[in-house]
């Protein structure tokens, strides 16, 4: 009789352990409530917190807002197979973002760029931006993550230190700090990025040129500049399109182009234009030819036109051809026509032929039948 007693005994206490785990897949959320702490003493009690659970791995989190488009999206997590941040909150699974497990923070930046030239990217309004800092037992940071909260998380399992809603100011002063005492050169790109997403434009700009200007590592430099164009200021764009003529680094001046072609004002058409023309680095000019032709504006579209009639190098003006065909609509097969049927060099007409037979038109079967009658 003990025996069965001692057995059921054990039975009830593994079933109550059970029942206290998070569910599957879920993130033990630790509310931290000093509301009169700084941010700075909510981290220290969060890491104290940590340690008198006996928690050897742990996420501590907080957010801020800032004005962004209601359908586009901010995240650093490269995962399909994590939670959204809001589900962790609320304890309830919501829809997860999927994202390839392949993909990296700037291909992803632009697909959201490209998916907005087909939707509405919606109104600016405020939105919730979670910022995640992975530590180990001992309080040593492993891992850096932002985005908002219906964006997906790369967590596993381990529990959430919630420090709660921050001003925007104060968390940036904070990261400052994180940023300025990390040596990884990982962890710092991770922190520049988290930083780069409050809505500070005033102090994030002098920030990220000083990081350009003044660290040695090239990573870093790429990520300043990356998120200099992620600001889209008309000053900024011009700062840029300096790094794209004068870095001494390929690579640096490469993500000068990409990060003008990022901003949507007038400015970062017109400096694409002008690198294309006129950069002393053709590898330059070419991926300033690309970007131009995936601006979706019919600007961009005249000024491919100019290029690919006026250049004399080939190479760049086939570069012209392709992007003219990354525009949709009428404008560009017409375009493609005229290039295909007059352009003095046999080589770029055969590339607007090659291009426009990847385009299913009606206008264009009928274009290529009669190009075959002819010869």
């Amino acid at each position: 009789m003990n025996s069965i007693k001692v057995r059921i005994s054990v039975a009830l206490i593994a079933l109550l352990l059970i029942i206290s785990l998070p569910a599957n897949g879920a993130n033990k959320l630790i509310y931290l409530d000093n509301k009169g702490e700084t941010l700075a003493q909510k981290w220290d009690s969060a890491i104290s917190k940590a340690g008198s659970m006996g928690l050897k791995e742990y996420w501590v989190a907080w957010g801020f807002t800032r004005l962004m488009h209601k359908n586009n999206m901010i995240t650093s997590c490269h995962s399909s197979s994590s939670r959204t941040f809001a589900s962790i909150l609320t304890g309830k699974d919501g829809e997860n973002v999927m994202i390839d497990d392949d993909i990296n923070i700037k291909d992803y930046t632009i697909r959201i760029k490209n998916d907005s030239k087909k939707k509405d990217k919606g109104p600016k309004v405020q939105r919730k931006v979670i910022v995640l800092f992975k530590l180990s037992d001992n309080g040593n940071l492993e891992k850096v993550m932002y985005g908002n909260e219906e964006s997906s998380f790369c967590m596993d399992d381990q529990p959430v230190v919630w420090l709660g809603m921050i001003e925007n100011q104060k968390s940036f002063d904070f990261l400052k700090k994180k940023y300025s005492s990390s040596q990884d050169i990982k962890q710092r790109k991770q922190i520049m990025s988290a930083i780069a997403n409050h809505d500070l434009k005033k102090e994030i700009i002098p920030f990220l040129k000083d990081k350009y200007e003044n660290e040695t590592n090239i990573k870093i430099r790429e990520t300043a500049v990356f998120w200099l164009g992620i600001q889209d200021d008309p000053d900024t764009i011009e700062y840029l399109e300096g790094i794209a003529y004068s870095d001494e680094s390929h690579k640096v001046r490469e993500e000068a182009v990409f990060a003008i072609y990022l901003g949507e004002c007038d400015e970062s058409i017109n400096s694409l234009l002008k690198i294309a023309k006129s950069n002393g680095d053709q590898k330059v000019r070419e991926i300033a030819i690309f970007w131009l032709g995936q601006k979706a504006e019919k600007k961009s579209l005249d000024l491919l036109g100019d290029i690919v009639e006026n250049e004399g190098n080939v190479q760049l003006a086939k570069e012209a051809v392709f992007a003219i065909s990354q525009h949709e609509g009428s404008n560009s097969i017409d375009k493609l026509f005229k290039i295909a049927k007059t352009h003095k060099s046999r080589e770029v007409r055969k590339s607007a032929i090659f291009w426009l037979s990847q385009i299913d038109d009606d206008r264009v079967v009928d274009f290529l039948e009669e190009i075959i009658d002819a010869d």
